[in-house]
């Protein structure tokens, strides 16, 4: 049996629940368009349908879903009814959150907070499905959830809208050298947030560079050199290990100066 009327049509989402309230049978889910914040009910006369979509009600908007850095990229699926929760007037409706943002590094918000991918649960007066609904949705206060994307909203992706999922990695312009006695100092601008780099070596005589370390700050600074001038070549890459444009820098390890050991007074 179709879902829906003949000649109308609407996406039903991975996971919904289906209820009987007053004479009628609702399909309750969360409304499947990306980045939406409803939950919505569908009416019909049988438990499996047809529901109908132009007589849909908005049973709850939850304020802090949506697809910008306000709402730290937020989306909600699979909105269930509960009834084990629920009694003859109110309805408890449970509904899950995640986040799609990701760094200008493609890491995720769950790096970065442990409160998005939580399940929420709501509840609603049953009588909104029983004739007597009241007017708009039920909506509920600010949370004390902490905000993440907002803090640096120029670092912060929609993974969905980005090819690959990832942002392009920013490239390097340069690299900043200070050698010394069998060590250097490599340091460059940051490249974004979660952007990783790989640094690289080509000593005096090699034939290629030799991948040296992996490190997540802006500088990094590398011992047991020996004398000689070197090429150093850093790339920066995100969490999936795609780079950008990388930056290289010459420097030169002076000579170790020999420690003499004479005895005062003796040339």
């Amino acid at each position: 049996m179709p879902v829906q009327p003949a000649g109308q049509t609407f996406s039903v989402s991975s996971g919904f629940s289906v209820l009987r309230a007053g004479s009628r049978y609702w399909l309750i889910q969360a409304d499947p368009v990306a980045g939406s914040n409803d939950i919505d009910a569908y009416p019909a006369a049988e438990p499996w349908g047809p529901f109908d979509p132009d007589a849909r009600i908005v049973l709850y908007r939850d304020g802090e879903i949506g697809l910008t850095a306000a709402d730290d990229y937020r989306i909600m699926y699979e909105a269930r009814a509960e009834p084990v929760l629920s009694t003859r007037r109110t309805l408890v409706i449970s509904y899950n959150v995640n986040s799609i943002g990701v760094t200008t590094g493609c890491v995720s918000m769950s790096a970065f907070t442990n409160t998005v991918p939580q399940p929420r649960f709501i509840t609603v007066p049953m009588a909104m499905l029983g004739g007597g609904r009241p007017n708009g949705a039920v909506q509920a206060g600010p949370s004390d959830y902490p905000q993440v994307a907002s803090r640096d909203a120029s670092q912060w992706f929609d993974e969905w809208a980005e090819p690959g999922g990832c942002p392009p990695v920013p490239g390097l312009t340069y690299v900043h050298a200070r050698p010394r006695s069998g060590a250097v100092t490599l340091s460059w601008p940051d490249a974004g947030l979660g952007v990783r780099y790989d640094v690289y070596l080509l000593p005096p005589g090699a034939a290629g560079y030799v991948r040296e370390t992996t490190v997540r700050s802006n500088d990094t600074t590398l011992s047991g050199l020996q004398a000689g001038t070197y090429l150093a070549r850093v790339v920066p890459a995100n969490l999936k290990h795609h780079t950008g444009p990388a930056a290289e820098v010459t420097f030169t390890i002076p000579l170790r100066h020999p420690i003499s050991c004479g005895v005062p007074g003796r040339p």
